[in-house]
């Protein structure tokens, strides 16, 4: 759900009892079809932040020329590690690579993460490790505009999102 409507207590109602819902979940992971005949998406066709993601953030960080999602994970991975160590310690949370790639209509390329719980000081991490290798950094708010930390917007309609691995 978007976050705005948790702040304002909205609720949908997916089921009225619990034994309502693990009926609903078999179905939807479709847990009662034998492995080799279920029917999954094969890629998310959304990328990352442009539909609600509570409670995770997506935060997105610029590549460097030729450099590969494996490789940019790698480097801001071990950037958070050390910054973690030395700043002490913080409230709990976690950073995940969302393995989207978004190329803005000047050629800039971006990398996606998530983040959940101590959102503001992943957030900070991101934007730190972005600042100290002289890298751009953004977000995609209100699910169609890519904002970068400068302040320019991009509608997400003219950048191109693609779904990557992790290969080094």
């Amino acid at each position: 759900m978007p976050e705005e409507w948790i702040k304002q207590g909205v609720a949908p109602i997916v089921c009225r009892a619990a034994s309502e819902l693990l009926p609903l979940l078999k179905r939807k992971l479709q847990l009662n079809t034998p492995p080799g005949r279920r029917v999954w998406a094969p890629v998310d066709p959304f990328p990352s932040g442009s539909r609600p993601t509570v409670p995770r953030s997506i935060a997105y960080v610029e590549a460097k020329p030729n450099e590969k999602a494996g490789k940019h994970q790698d480097k801001l991975y071990k950037y958070v590690t050390r910054a973690r160590k030395t700043r002490g310690p913080h409230k709990s949370g976690v950073l995940g690579s969302e393995f989207w790639r978004l190329e803005t209509p000047a050629g800039q390329v971006f990398y996606a993460y998530d983040y959940s719980g101590d959102k503001e000081t992943y957030l900070a991490l991101i934007r730190d490790f972005a600042k100290s290798e002289g890298r751009a950094a953004g977000c995609i708010q209100n699910f169609d505009t890519f904002v970068l930390d400068d302040g320019r917007k991009l509608a997400l309609s003219a950048c191109k999102c693609t779904k990557v691995n992790t290969d080094p």
